[in-house]
This record gives structure tokens, sequence and C-alpha cells, in this order.
């Protein structure tokens, strides 16, 4: 006969999203790339608006001349699955090595309780099988990062079925314009949400906590020198250059903007 324990986990089972992306994350565990493309920051810097505009050509020709050539063709992986464009191609195939991959990584992931630390994010793997690493380097000012996670959170304030009719960038777009309400980043989740759903939403929600912690002048500097001494221990010689870019905010369309290059000797590129 059946136990309170077993409807609480068969009704988990139930609401367990489908693991429809089993062959990209089974590929990730055997993979080697030749070069590595990590294109790192903290959330909301703009990693995956970068990734959008390397995959469409549309960066800037001084930052496409610093970054490998062919790149932009390359697979895009989170260090978990494969993802982009002919991501199920690439891991269908079974390939056990390929001439190279680009992926994106949060600074903050050890922030959360899964992580814990730089050395067993298990996000990180593939950087320890590349032959050779490419950093960019994405680091805005705290008040961009705080207005980035502002406009998201306000965006998630919108019905989830008008959400998945809008899309997501029409959705940030009306979280830009959710952001001018005074306070609304601190309610999080559906807004017809009963008020015990969105209390428990905000005392679990990662990005309401780093939308306060970006006020801290030395919480997020910190982070960024952790950063930066574990890939120069774990990177070592293969650490080929490091590439800074900035967004640009308030333009009309995604645009990036090259701070400068620094070579695995520490000269910096012409």
């Amino acid at each position: 006969m059946w136990g309170p324990r077993d409807w609480t986990w068969l009704s988990r089972r139930l609401r367990a999203p489908l693991r429809r992306n089993g062959p990209r994350r089974a590929v990730m565990q055997r993979l080697e790339v030749g070069t590595l493309v990590v294109v790192a920051g903290a959330s909301g810097a703009g990693k995956s608006t970068f990734l959008d505009c390397l995959a469409a050509r549309a960066l800037p020709a001084s930052i496409m001349a610093a970054l490998p050539p062919g790149c932009a063709d390359w697979p895009q992986t989170n260090g978990k699955r494969v993802i982009g464009k002919g991501a199920r191609n690439v891991a269908l195939s079974g390939l056990m090595r390929v001439e190279g991959a680009v992926q994106h990584y949060d600074i903050l992931s050890p922030f959360g309780a899964a992580a814990g630390s730089y050395e067993t994010d298990l996000a990180l793997g593939l950087l320890k099988r590349a032959d050779r690493i490419v950093v960019v380097d994405i680091r805005p000012g705290r008040d961009v990062l705080r207005k980035h996670l502002a406009e998201r959170l306000a965006a998630r304030r919108i019905p989830p079925f008008i959400l998945r009719l809008i899309g997501r960038h029409r959705a940030l777009l009306a979280g830009a314009w959710l952001e001018r309400v005074p306070g609304l980043h601190r309610l999080t989740g559906n807004v017809f949400a009963s008020r015990r759903v969105r209390n428990r939403q905000r005392r679990k929600d990662r990005h309401v906590l780093l939308h306060s912690l970006y006020e801290r002048d030395d919480w997020l500097d910190g982070w960024h020198r952790r950063w930066d001494d574990y890939l120069v221990v774990a990177a070592g010689p293969r650490l080929n250059r490091i590439v800074h870019v900035t967004q640009e905010d308030g333009a009309q369309s995604p645009s990036f903007r090259l701070e400068g290059v620094i070579r695995c000797d520490g000269a910096p590129s012409p």
C-alpha cells in the first residue's frame, strides 16, 4: 500500500521536465576539443547575447580578429550539454574530439549550492580537456548588471502562457518597461500566483539576491579575482589569450566593443 512518501515521489516525477537532451549531455562526458573559447562573465553580463552575435557573425571586425578563425561555426556548450545550432547533429554523431568549441560560463556559478568552488564545478570539465584555451572576458559595470537583472526579473512577472506567445526577446523588452516601476524587481514569479508562492520564490531566487549583492563594491571584484586565479592555475600554458570585451549599453541593437587583448605571456596584443 502506498504511503505519503510514495505519493510525494510520484508527484515529483510527474512534475519533472522530460530529459530530451540525453545525447547532448552524454557527449560532454567524453568530448575533447582542440581550441576552447570560454565566454566568461557574471550573471547579466551579456554572455548569451555575445554568443548570438557570434553565431550570426554580427560582432565587430576587431573582436572577430582576436578570436580563433572559424569559431562562429563551432558547436556551443554550457559545460553540461551541447547547445546552439546543429548541436543535436554533433551530439548524435558520437564525436570524441572536435576542432573547437565555444562555452559560456557564469563566473558566479560556485555561488550556488551545487558547484561550491571552481575546482569542483562540473561545468568546467571541458576546460581541463582542451589543448588550447581562449577566454572572452565580459565585465560591465555594476549598474549595467543590476539593470539587466531587474529587467529579467520584471519580465518573469508576465504570465507563462503570454510569455510563450510573445517570446523571450519581447518579454525582456516588456521587462525593461516594467522595470521603471519602483521595487518591482523584488517580486518574482507570476503576478497571478499566490502570495505564499511568490514569497517562497523570492527567498530562493538567486537573481534577487545578486541584485542586492551587486551593490557591494568588493563582492563582485572578489569573484573576478577568484576566477582569474583559478584560470591561471587550471589553464596554465594552454591559456593562449584573454580578450576583454564590453557590451555597449543603450544601443538600439546588441553591440560589443573590444577593450584589449592579453596574450599568455602577459604582453598586450597590438
